[in-house]
């Protein structure tokens, strides 16, 4: 036997022959042999299973590939990052694709087959669990197909998908949704409130009449179950009609009253307590069921109708059928009253009625029933003795809810008590109270119509019974009551012939006696009555045994129609039959023609009434609104069915006692007129005349007219000119005027109260007029407005600010507890001011001057307060602007020097008190005289010699400058022009000072010319000095003015040069032929080495510009000969000679002079 080829390739491999083996080992090899055969037959066993196993996998694969290939959807096989690696299914048929083209494709790259969003939100799903769903929609060739993929994850990595067109369910889902909305649309707009619940009670729609009928928005309710739609009908969870599909209502719910039913739908009549703000209303309610596609009930649809005052007037035309069949029917006066009591507790609710019968020679006879015995209490009775005994004096019937005195335990709601009188034509014959709850149905906005006409019936039954009973008690005395009767008495057949007749009857037909009458008898009611008439009343007599109070036209024997009010009634044998008819009648032609001109004057008065341009609200007596006219609603929106609103209208509410005094003034019986404000129904506040007065009924006062018109437009016009009166125009703050009245009402309170404290600030623009002439008058305005704007809004809501005129604003601070509070304010206010502001695309700056006066006890008088905030703010801008200053007694008295001081100047031009000095002016080469600068000094008859300084400022401020300087002038050339006659040697000049005023008068070079003329001057002989700020007040008239003084030979001198501001370019443009150096330099130039430098550049400047240089204030000799060596021109100053009087000058000139005077 050979050995197993596996054994020998071992035994190879350890390198051992089988000769080698040994013997003990063959049982072990034997055993190792047969194991490899086994293994060899075991494995030929397997491969021919195998080959079978193959063979049905293929068949099996190609049976599944058949029916994959058969399904309409599509399977795809992917890798988590979209690869396709195997697709089956549909694909050709859903999107025209081959299976193999799409195999190693990535799905997120094939938008026609997945949309990305989809598959993104697939992915992210799969990560957190194994199965996703999901719908989307690829649009493409003009049309959109909806699709849904389901994505799963396999094992090795791999996810399923399967594509499935669910288009056809799609749309039909859509046109589902729009029919169910059509459907809402139908019931939301239904005209009947409708709901609709589901099978779980769930309400799933509430239409606008629903929400209207409950008050229950669809928001609120919507969703809701558990029988929550019953809550806006009772008031608490509960079934309705739509829960008793396929049941009988009437059975578990007795209060239901079904007309018709069946499984399908219900219809029923019934009342509800919580609708109308809980006073109930009656509903028409229909239910029917709602099937889905199966049959099967998916929820309930009801509509529900108020069918309230349909209700109304079918229970009170039952309930006057009812009264007046019972007042009909034969009955003592106690048995008619219960009877129709009980009608009337049966059918209206009527808690009591109280009767009150007149008897003979006026007792009276009361009857009193109660629904239940607790309502029959003392204070109860008393109350219905007094009712009874007012209705009695009343000619109408009454309605009032004033309750009785007394505790009122038991009355779960407030009752109101019907009144009125029983009256039978003129007769009265007593009164009646019934006794309803509020929330009645028929006394409905106190619609009492059912309640009176019940009266009515009563009153005839009793008088029937009055005039029965008398008839009964007096059978003797009927003949002298049917012969002395004020009414017709008459008995006619069947046939219209008269049987008999009384004397009264022949009256009212215009007989002389009855036997004239009864000469006529036969067919006299055929002749008396027309055709119409005469059928409709034998008709209801015929048919109803009577015919009561039936009104028509007559005709009297001599054919003129007459009215009469006929009572008839059959008269029967005892077989039943009738005998004859018999009743009485009277003339009511009086009556008749009184309603006509009654009718004719109320339709006049409605026409007047309804319309009036002016709105009209008719009060009763008790002060109820009854009425309003279509003006009153134009006027306050306001509609008749709010008149139990408009009470409160009446009231103003800021006044409410005033306003209660004046309706009780008019419901008194006094007109009353005025004008107020009302609110409307919209809430606005508008301003009206009203005119109350009140009407008489009756002879008493029985409520009043309200007369409305609007006055809006009027207001608004005072308003307006009350605001152009009070009001600043252009800002739009209080003027002067209304200023004023502030500041009085401030000090009048503070005179009342001493904690009180008020100031007074007075604001002044700096440079306002700088940017009103450089701009222009509009940025001007939009200057104030922007300041107005920011004081307005720095102060408090106490504060005033108003614009006094031009740049000057006033503010009143009122009620600060300090000083430093009142200044911490003016402090806000100046910053504020000096904000930069836009204007015309420009950033302007402005600053201002503010004046404070904070003692303000001591004032009696508000100009005088006005006067001191002024002179501290003028002592602010004094002293530099941008400030304020707070007003002290000094500045009075200042003040006061001051205006002592400008009386006194005009004093001194009239008088002449004036006088020139003259200060030398000597060239420095040589120090030859070269003339005399003109200084001028005051002497002041009290105060001695005044300097400039004193006087010239209050001079500049007061516009006395001018008269001033042209005084200068002349008495300066005056005195040139001697000094030249009387030292002809001297070439000397004058220098005469110009004010920034003089320099800009335009009568400023016609003077100058007519005193050459008149002295005979050369003009080069006189020296015109103005300072900078004189020409850079108004450069450009400055310049063309020095210029023609220029051409006409004066020489223009640049005084207190380096002090101002003008530029190098001004000064080269300026026509100037002299600079003078101020005293500030030269006095310190020693000292100062940079005031030096300065003297340096402006001698420098001057020789470049081909100027002369003065230096002024030259004091020692040491600064004399440093201006020497610096090539100064001109000195003058102290150490040269002082300011001397004409006389001293004269002097000094007589000894420069080669030929001195003799």
């Amino acid at each position: 036997m050979s050995m197993h080829r596996l054994l020998q390739r071992q035994l190879k491999r350890a390198r051992v022959t089988p000769s080698e083996l040994p013997t003990n080992l063959e049982p072990f090899m034997t055993l190792i042999e047969d194991a490899y055969r086994q293994f060899d037959e075991e494995k030929e066993v397997l491969e021919r299973a195998l080959e079978i196993s193959s063979a049905e996998l293929v068949r099996r694969n190609e049976v599944m590939r058949a029916v994959f290939m058969a399904l309409p959807d599509v399977f795809l096989w992917i890798t988590r990052d979209g690869l396709i690696k195997d697709c089956r299914g549909g694909l050709q048929a859903l999107f025209g694709v081959e299976p193999l083209s799409l195999l190693k494709r990535n799905l997120r790259e094939i938008p026609d087959i997945a949309d990305p969003r989809a598959f993104s939100l697939a992915m992210r799903m799969l990560a957190e669990t194994s199965f996703f769903q999901a719908e989307y929609s690829i649009h493409s060739a003009g049309r959109t197909r909806h699709y849904e993929a389901r994505f799963a994850n396999l094992e090795d990595d791999l996810i399923l998908v399967l594509i499935r067109d669910i288009s056809d369910r799609a749309l039909a889902e859509e046109a589902l949704l729009g029919m169910q909305q059509r459907l809402d649309h139908i019931i939301e707009f239904l005209p009947d409130a409708t709901l609709v619940v589901d099978n779980e009670h769930r309400v799933i729609a509430w239409n606008r009449a629903m929400e209207g009928m409950t008050g229950v928005p669809k928001a609120e309710i919507l969703g809701k179950s558990g029988y929550e739609y019953g809550t806006p009908f009772y008031g608490h969870p509960r079934p309705i009609l739509l829960d008793f599909i396929g049941k009988d209502p009437s059975r578990d719910y007795p209060m239901y009253e079904p007309t018709q039913g069946n499984l399908e739908g219900l219809a029923t009549e019934i009342f509800v307590p919580l609708l109308h703000d809980g006073r109930g209303a009656y509903v028409w309610a229909k239910a029917s069921a709602l099937y889905d596609k199966d049959g099967n009930i998916a929820g309930a649809i009801q509509t529900i109708r108020d069918i309230t005052d349909k209700k109304r007037v079918e229970i009170g035309t039952r309930v006057l059928y009812l009264v007046s069949t019972a007042a009909s029917t034969p009955l003592a006066d106690k048995e008619l009253l219960s009877k129709i009591f009980d009608i009337l507790a049966e059918h209206i609710e009527v808690q009591v009625m109280f009767a009150s019968i007149l008897g003979v020679e006026g007792a009276k006879l009361t009857f009193p029933f109660f629904i239940r015995q607790d309502l029959a209490r003392h204070e109860t009775m008393k109350h219905l003795s007094m009712l009874s005994a007012n209705a009695m004096n009343s000619p109408s019937p009454q309605i009032t809810d004033t309750p009785p005195e007394g505790p009122r335990e038991g009355e779960a709601q407030s009752t109101l008590w019907f009144t009125s009188p029983l009256r039978y034509g003129d007769r009265l014959l007593g009164s009646v109270v019934f006794a309803l709850s509020e929330n009645n149905h028929f006394v409905r906005d106190k619609d009492t119509h059912v309640l009176a006409s019940v009266a009515d019936h009563l009153a005839l039954a009793i008088s029937r019974n009055a005039t029965e009973k008398a008839l009964r008690q007096s059978e003797k005395k009927h003949r002298a009551i049917f012969e002395n009767a004020t009414e017709g008495i008459f008995q006619i057949s069947l046939d219209h012939d008269l049987l008999s007749a009384n004397p009264a009857m022949a009256r009212i037909f215009g007989y002389e006696d009855i036997g004239s009458l009864m000469a006529d008898a036969q067919g006299f009611l055929q002749r008396a009555i027309s055709s119409a008439d005469r059928v409709q009343l034998l008709s209801r007599a015929l048919q109803l045994g009577t015919a009561q109070n039936f009104e028509l036209d007559a005709f009297m024997k001599s054919g003129k129609k007459t009215w009469i009010s006929i009572n008839m009634r059959t008269v029967k044998r005892s077989d039943g039959s009738i005998s004859h008819l018999e009743g009485s009648m009277r003339d009511v032609s009086k009556r008749k023609k009184a309603e006509r001109r009654l009718a004719i004057q109320k339709g006049l008065f409605q026409q007047l009434f309804d319309n009036s341009p002016q709105g009209i609200l008719l009060l009763g007596k008790d002060g109820a609104p009854m009425d309003i006219n279509p003006s009153f609603t134009s006027l306050f929106g306001y509609t008749r069915s709010d008149l139990h609103a408009l009470f409160e209208m009446l009231l103003n509410p800021d006044s409410l006692d005033e306003s209660f005094a004046f309706i009780s003034t008019v419901l008194s019986g006094t007109s009353v007129s005025t004008e107020t404000q009302r609110r409307t129904k919209d809430g606005r506040i508008i301003p009206v005349s009203m005119l109350g007065y009140p009407y008489v009924l009756d002879g008493t006062i029985s409520g009043a007219f309200f007369i409305f018109s609007d006055i809006s437009e009027r207001k608004n016009y005072e308003a307006q000119l009350t605001r152009q009166a009070l009001r600043d125009n252009l800002t739009g703050l209080p003027n002067r005027v209304l200023f004023m009245d502030r500041l009085n009402r401030a000090m009048t309170r503070q005179q009342r109260n001493s904690e009180y404290r008020f100031a007074v600030l007075m604001i002044d623009l700096d440079s306002f007029k700088r940017v009103n002439d450089t701009l222009g008058h509009q940025a001007g305005d939009h200057l104030l407005q922007e300041v107005a704007a920011r004081l307005t809004q720095c102060l408090r809501t106490m504060d005033t600010v108003a614009r006094m005129g031009g740049d000057e604003f006033a503010v009143l601070l009122e009620d600060f507890q300090s000083n430093q509070e009142a200044i911490g304010i003016t402090r806000r206010l100046l910053e504020t001011i000096r904000q930069p502001l836009k204007i015309q695309d420009r950033d302007v700056l402005v600053s201002a001057s503010v004046g404070v006066v904070l003692q303000t006890v001591r004032y009696t008088s508000p100009n005088d307060l006005l006067r001191d905030a002024d002179i501290s703010m003028y002592r602010s801008k004094e002293l530099g602007k941008n400030q304020f200053k707070v007003f002290s007694k000094s500045m009075y008295e200042q003040v006061v020097q001051t205006v002592q001081l400008e009386n006194d100047l005009r004093q001194a031009l009239v008088e002449d008190e004036f006088e020139l000095f003259f200060q030398p002016i000597y060239a420095l080469s040589g120090q030859k005289l070269r003339g005399f600068e003109a200084l001028i000094r005051w002497n002041h008859p009290l105060r001695g010699h005044l300097p400039p300084g004193e006087f010239i400022p209050v001079a500049e401020e007061t516009g006395l400058i001018t008269e001033i300087g042209k005084w200068v002038m002349r008495r300066g050339c005056l005195v040139l022009a001697g000094w030249q006659a009387q030292f002809p040697d001297l070439d000397i000049s004058m220098s005469l000072n110009l004010s920034p005023k003089d320099l800009l008068q335009a009568s400023l070079i016609p003077v100058l010319t007519e005193l050459l003329h008149e002295t005979g001057l050369k003009a080069r002989h006189i020296k015109l000095e103005i300072t900078e700020t004189a020409v850079m007040d108004n450069p450009e008239q400055a310049t063309s003015r020095l210029e023609r003084l220029q051409k006409m030979g004066f020489q223009i001198a640049m005084d207190d040069f380096g002090t101002g501001y003008s530029s190098l370019s001004y000064l080269q443009r300026l026509p100037i032929d002299i600079l003078k150096i101020d005293r500030s330099f030269v006095q310190t130039m020693l000292e100062n080495p940079n005031n030096l430098e300065i003297i340096k550049a402006i001698i420098g400047l001057g020789k470049i510009l081909d100027l002369r240089i003065v230096a002024e204030g030259v004091e020692t000799q040491q600064q004399l000969e440093s201006l020497q060596e610096l090539g100064c021109d001109l000195a003058q100053g102290y150490h040269l000679g002082r300011p001397m009087s004409k006389k001293q000058t004269e002097t000094l000139m007589a000894a420069c002079s080669a030929n001195p005077p003799t």
